[in-house]
């Protein structure tokens, strides 16, 4: 399992959502009563690992412009010895760069 943290400000909240969820389509989505909090759950199949990897991606947005964004990428382990060889660590590049468009 590797995880990464960081916060995004200056970003409209729903204009970040659409372009992950087009980007990265969700296995699975949770929005907390008041929308402050998303949790998306995305899938991908690493060829190189014959593996899934799921990432957990949650959006806790302190107010309209502030948005602290963890990443729990985990699963990319396969075989007898359970080697990842990078996989998560890919998923969180991916996931980072990503991100990365959105920062001031």
């Amino acid at each position: 399992m590797e995880q990464e943290s960081f916060t995004l400000e200056g970003i409209d909240p729903e204009v970040l959502i659409s372009k992950f969820t087009s980007k990265f389509p969700p296995a699975f989505s949770f929005i907390n009563f008041n929308g402050t909090t998303r949790v998306f759950i995305i899938e991908e199949f690493y060829f190189r690992v014959s593996s899934n990897l799921s990432a957990i991606v949650i959006f806790d947005f302190k107010n309209e412009n502030n948005c602290l964004i963890n990443i729990i990428a985990s699963g990319g382990a396969t075989g007898l010895l359970q080697i990842k060889w990078g996989s998560e660590k890919s998923m969180l590049k991916k996931l980072r760069n990503f991100f990365s468009r959105f920062t001031i």
